[in-house]
């Protein structure tokens, strides 16, 4: 079911915070997190390294 959620971030096995994320259907009757540029960035993704973002609520996101 769409809608935000306290989720936690891990990378790398390591876990980074617990944050809430919007999870978004993607039309195919599944449900995937939205994670947008700020919150990659601040995990410590390399967003420069990612194309094919997308606009969402006026911030660039990500959909996993």
């Amino acid at each position: 079911m769409p809608g935000r959620r306290l989720t936690d971030i891990v990378i790398n096995d390591r876990l980074r915070e617990k944050t809430e994320i919007d999870f978004v259907s993607n039309g195919n009757n599944k449900v995937i997190p939205c994670l947008s540029y700020r919150q990659l960035k601040a995990s410590g993704i390399r967003v420069s390294h990612y194309s094919g973002w997308e606009t969402r609520e006026g911030e660039a996101a990500w959909f996993v």
